[in-house]
């Protein structure tokens, strides 16, 4: 009988340099030998053009092992069962996902 110990992940550690990124929406998913892709796009503005042109821009792409997308998707379920206790999401009987601006989310 072979016995397995866990290791516990080495310490995390907060890096400063870290550049942050913001996106709107997700351009593309896909799954290929065991490594989810993701590609997050950001609406942009042409303010040079008359009237000014918005369009969406491919602006950060992530790339994750099957282990870490699976703990990306629990830790979203649970954040989004938080939203929802909070009363800052509702997910309608019908279809969609409707969010409720609160005092943090208010423009």
């Amino acid at each position: 009988m072979s016995s397995t110990t866990t290791q516990r992940p080495p310490m995390l550690r907060e890096d400063e340099h870290i550049a942050e990124q913001y996106a709107d929406g997700i351009a593309e998913c896909t799954f290929l030998n065991g490594v989810l892709h993701i590609s997050f796009w950001t609406l942009r503005t042409d303010c040079a053009a008359e009237p000014p042109k918005y369009y969406r821009k491919v602006t950060t792409r992530l790339v994750l092992p099957i282990a870490g997308a699976m703990e990306l998707q629990e830790r979203i379920t649970k954040m989004l069962k938080v939203l929802e206790a909070q009363g800052t999401i509702q997910r309608p009987v019908t279809s969609g996902l409707q969010i409720i601006p609160g005092p943090q989310t208010l423009q």
